[in-house]
């Protein structure tokens, strides 16, 4: 998969950079395609927010003991 095809705008301009391509023309139709490349990496990025591994990073020490009971219970795993 490419760039283009995966909609990834960081990418594109990462490959022209590289490749020395101006790129300072973005029209109506490129802002259209940025906003759908920004929404599609607001929903990642809120996806991952929701995983188990960014919410114990977020954690405070004192509550990670409990987070880790209920990280346990809904996998259905004791912890013990």
């Amino acid at each position: 998969m490419n760039a283009v095809e995966n909609k990834d705008w960081a990418k594109v301009v990462d490959i022209a950079d590289e490749l020395d391509i101006k790129i300072e023309d973005v029209k109506k139709d490129d802002t259209i395609y940025l906003e759908e490349s920004v929404g599609g990496l607001e929903g990642k990025i809120k996806d991952l927010k929701n995983t188990y591994a960014w919410i114990w990073v977020s954690t405070n020490t004192e509550s990670k003991e409990e987070l880790k009971k209920q990280i346990l219970r809904s996998l259905g795993l004791s912890d013990k």
